[in-house]
């Protein structure tokens, strides 16, 4: 009877042991749950977006590597802004070995911050880079139900909703996956 107690001890202390060392083998991954390999040198994939931001604010980029709808917080980078009445970039680098087919652009969670003017939006990955104007911003952005559209003066407003959280989004259109894809081809 005495053994028995004395294999179970022993069962348990090994099963305690190898979920430490489980742990601990994953302590190297960084905030995003990606392992250190993945991390942002600049050598990935690179977008940014000039924009008139007067607020301060934090905005993330979801993306995912499947070209769907589905978005999750491992595959998200942010990026701080201080509001400025100049035209500023908002810039983003990816985990080097990110290959993202679709993209979430999170225009922040600062109330305050009624609108975003875009002039100018730019993708670079591997020597290769896509760039659209204002005038053609619009073509690769569509909004969700807490952001209208000026497509004329390229402008995002922001528009909560008393019932939902603030969260005002733009979700890439076909005409930007389209565009994703060309960077992977030879």
């Amino acid at each position: 009877m005495k053994t028995k107690y004395i294999s179970l001890a022993l069962l348990f202390f090994v099963l305690i042991g190898c979920k430490v060392d489980k742990e601990n083998s994953n302590s190297d991954a960084n905030s995003t749950g990606k392992t250190e390999s993945s991390k942002a040198t600049g050598a990935g994939f690179k977008v940014s977006f000039n924009a008139l931001v007067d607020k301060d604010d934090a905005f993330q980029l979801f993306y995912n590597e499947d070209g769907t709808e589905s978005f999750t917080g491992e595959q998200m980078v942010e990026f701080k802004l201080k509001g400025s009445n100049e035209p500023q970039n908002i810039e983003f680098l990816l985990p080097d070995d990110a290959m993202p087919l679709n993209f979430r652009f999170d225009i922040g969670s600062n109330k305050d911050l009624k609108e975003v003017k875009f002039n100018k939006f730019k993708m670079e990955y591997n020597g290769k880079s896509f760039e659209c104007d204002a005038a053609t911003f619009f073509k690769y952005f569509y909004p969700n139900d807490q952001v209208v559209l000026d497509t004329v003066n390229t402008v995002a407003k922001t528009v909560g909703k008393k019932d939902a959280p603030f969260d005002p989004i733009i979700g890439g259109t076909l005409h930007l996956r389209n565009e994703l894809e060309k960077f992977y081809q030879k």
